[in-house]
């Protein structure tokens, strides 16, 4: 008798030993398909590959099966494709990632294949795979859940060979039971990256191990991740129709060998203490700081969250036909509410009033909540001068010493711009010099008024603002200084131009018989033509390159050779900055880094322009 109880003890706590590993082992059975395609012929891509690679080591690691295909033809995709919608009907959860090229053609998404050949648009569906063949496969086997992850939003490899203007992939809806995962925004292009894996890519391997980590808040963390690391000029983004949870490592997994509790013992008094690991106490630091620093973000966002609220709030009473009495109590339940931002404001200014917020806290959380809520972060003043919000943000300056047709003067630095601005989104017309000035002293004056004003001196320039500044009530406009400019043109990007090595007389006027070494040659118009007639930088500014030269604040001089932070040039000089080119000149003239000066009084020449900035 002893002896059986003896065996029913020692069965027990072997099943307390061993439930742990009975329930992972009932886990959901997972699936994944990877594709890394790098060797393109004609535009080969550094890191999907690595990318790749990793992403299947990560999802072994994460109890998925991996089914792995690196530079795959479109045969091999097709093939693997197959396969992984046959293997996931089974009703497990199914993940597809994609790291390579990938092109929107008429409002379809496509993958590229290793070889494939495409002279025209026409030629994509025969050469390409359609990202819709993919979720349809998906889709129909009826699984629980799905995962598609898009790292395929670079440059059109093709892009030359194609008449539209359609940058990385345009904007799916996921079915039912699937999480749809971009790079970056519909329309947009990510960068491949400069180390081992793509910007993106390396985000996601960091926080998917994060164990109980929500798939949601994944995302929303990698967003962040990202938007910081580029600068905002990259914004992941998701299209998300799941009805339950899911995380990669799930959080019963942190403790697998769960042991009885055992009864404490009684503390014993004694003189001497057991010191505690020094990297565990570092370790404990560290965690208190990232958890105070959490809770002060959390309450951030939150703050933002109402006041975002509050603002719709108002715009719709303020547009309504209410009357003005009941207006003005609306506005000061906002007074009241956000005293440190509406202080000062005019009644019923809004947009300055979320301008305040924006420049106390140009934080990625702010700008992304801003983005979701429909917050505009522009405005538009008395006479229809346009101004785009420009975030703070660190940034390589001048060219590196191996870009074609660079300057001397160019020499590469990092710059930090520790407060956001606002800029104009065009150069200043004809039309809005005549209203403030009374005079339009353009050559080109047929061109009408919403061509760019030129035949205008650095001076001209100060007085225009001077004017505009007492016509609106501030001292907020000016010239952007020359760091301001560039920043603002790059737009987050490195190449020559930001629309890459080339630039064509389809995105900038200029004179086209003269284009970048190894670019197709264009159009010379001879003339400027009306402002915003091309497609903007990411940041929606218009005409960054070409048209007319930009006046900017700085006396002309040679860059510092360290990292700076707020520049403004010497302080004193001969001749004053231009920047960006004209309809007259080369297209390497046109450059993000291009720099050329002028005497400040220089009235006569006919390319001639700028544009103005604004402090928050």
């Amino acid at each position: 008798m002893k002896c059986k109880i003896g065996w029913f003890i020692m069965i027990a706590v072997l099943l307390t030993f061993l439930v742990p590993y009975i329930s992972l082992s009932k886990q959901e059975q997972r699936i994944a398909l990877v594709i890394g395609n790098g060797s393109y012929k004609s535009s080969p891509l550094a890191n999907p590959v690595n990318d790749a690679n990793d992403m299947a080591d990560a999802l072994e690691r994460c109890n998925f099966t991996v089914m792995k295909k690196i530079n795959a033809t479109r045969r091999e995709m097709r093939r693997a494709i197959r396969k992984f919608g046959h293997e996931i009907k089974s009703g497990v959860v199914g993940l597809f990632y994609y790291a390579g090229h990938g092109i929107q053609v008429k409002g379809e998404n496509y993958l590229v294949p290793i070889g494939a050949e495409v002279y025209s648009e026409d030629e994509v569906e025969d050469e390409c795979l359609k990202v819709s063949s993919v979720l349809r496969k998906m889709e129909t086997a009826g699984n629980r859940l799905n995962i598609i992850i898009l790292d395929a939003c670079r440059d059109n490899p093709f892009g030359r060979s194609f008449r539209s203007g359609n940058r990385g992939l345009a904007k799916m809806d996921a079915p039912t039971g699937s999480i749809l995962a971009y790079a970056t925004a519909p329309g947009s292009v990510a960068a491949d990256g400069i180390g081992r894996n793509g910007l993106y890519t390396s985000k996601l391997l960091k926080h998917m191990m994060a164990a109980g980590l929500e798939i949601g808040k994944l995302f929303r963390q990698v967003r962040i991740d990202v938007m910081h690391a580029s600068g905002k000029s990259q914004v992941p983004w998701e299209s998300s129709s799941l009805t339950g949870e899911f995380s990669f490592i799930p959080e019963r997994a942190i403790a697998v060998v769960k042991r009885p509790k055992k009864e404490p013992k009684q503390p014993v008094l004694t003189t001497k203490v057991k010191p505690r690991d020094e990297l565990e106490l570092a370790l404990a630091k560290i965690e208190e700081k990232e958890e105070a620093r959490r809770k002060t973000k959390e309450a951030l966002v939150q703050k933002y969250k109402q006041l975002f609220e509050d603002v719709k709030k108002y715009e719709k009473i303020k547009a309504s036909d209410l009357d003005k009495e009941t207006k003005m109590a609306a506005w000061g339940v906002l007074k009241r509410k956000y005293p440190e931002w509406a202080d000062g404001v005019e009644p019923g200014d809004s947009d300055t009033f979320v301008s305040r917020a924006l420049a106390e806290d140009i934080d990625v959380s702010f700008l992304e909540l801003a983005l979701d809520e429909g917050i505009k972060l522009t405005i538009t003043n008395s006479i229809g001068m346009k101004f785009v919000s420009i975030p703070a943000g660190t940034f390589m300056m001048g060219s590196p010493s191996d870009e074609p047709g660079r300057d001397n003067d160019e020499r590469q630095h990092r710059v930090t711009l520790s407060k956001g601005f606002y800029m104009q989104a065009t150069e200043v017309t004809q039309g809005q010099w005549q209203s403030i000035m009374g005079n339009n002293p353009s050559y080109f004056e047929n061109c009408g008024d919403n061509c760019p004003v030129e035949k205008v001196s650095w001076n001209d320039c100060q007085d225009f603002i001077r004017r505009l500044n007492q016509k609106e009530g501030t001292n907020k406009y000016r010239l952007p200084t020359e760091a301001e400019w560039e920043y603002a043109c790059r737009a987050g990007s490195t190449t020559p131009f930001y629309t890459g090595t080339c630039i064509s007389t389809d995105q900038a006027n200029y004179d086209g018989d003269y284009s970048m070494p190894g670019c197709p040659r264009g159009e010379d118009r001879e003339k400027t033509v009306r402002a915003g007639s091309f497609q903007p930088n990411l940041w929606v500014l218009y005409d960054m390159h070409g048209n007319v030269w930009e006046w900017c604040q700085d006396w002309y001089g040679d860059y510092p050779t360290g990292q700076v932070t707020d520049p403004k040039g010497p302080s004193y000089g001969d001749s004053r900055v231009i920047r960006g080119g004209g309809w007259f000149n080369d297209a390497r003239y046109c450059g993000s880094a291009y720099r050329s000066r002028n005497d400040p009084d220089i009235r006569g020449h006919y390319g001639l322009g700028f544009r103005v900035a604004r402090d928050f």
